[in-house]
């Protein structure tokens, strides 16, 4: 328990020094974008963009609303799933590691001794 434990803990902190250094790990959040530019455009006929949104949200009603909700769903949730933490460097996932591995070196001796 105490292995799962440790390991759901520096899991976030793996995951993000993985995806600073190959930054191929990024690459369904970039699709997912696509794909919610791709269909804004079909449902609302008009462009991707920031400023064409905010026009667009202006002119429109709940059903326009609701259509750009539909399609911001793709650039939400796929940063939120897939992309890069903001406001994060390396240098914290190195200060983590640097604190956490004497304990888990002292864990994998510990598992050693108890088999």
């Amino acid at each position: 328990m105490l292995i799962t434990g440790t390991i759901l803990i520096l899991s976030p902190i793996l995951i993000y020094a993985a995806k600073s250094h190959w930054l191929w790990l990024n690459a369904p959040a970039s699709i997912l974008e696509q794909i919610g530019a791709t269909l804004h455009t079909k449902l609302t006929n008009r462009g991707s963009s920031l400023e064409d949104v905010a026009i667009y949200l202006k002119e429109t009603n709940w059903w326009g609303v609701f259509k750009t909700n539909l399609s911001g769903f793709f650039y939400r949730y796929g940063y939120l799933f897939f992309g890069n933490y903001s406001g994060c460097n390396l240098a914290i996932v190195e200060n983590a590691l640097r604190i956490f591995w004497p304990f888990l070196m002292q864990v994998s001796v510990m598992d050693r001794m108890i088999a």
